[in-house]
């Protein structure tokens, strides 16, 4: 896919507005990849099956 990735887009959005929340919605299941979110700040990392219940509580903690 062209242009940046989400985790890309989401560490412009945190150096621009440090005090932004962000949670990751992703469809790679990658230790490697919750690695970097964290090392970036976000407050959350979801893979795009999670379900209702789990997408509400990481939401509800991110906000």
């Amino acid at each position: 896919m062209p242009g940046p990735n989400g985790l890309e887009v989401g560490r412009t959005l945190k150096a621009e507005r440090p005090e932004m929340h962000i949670v990751i919605l992703t469809m790679h299941n990658s230790p490697a990849l919750v690695r970097q979110v964290k090392a970036a700040g976000f407050q959350g990392y979801l893979v795009k099956n999670t379900g209702a219940q789990e997408l509400r509580d990481v939401l509800r903690c991110a906000a």
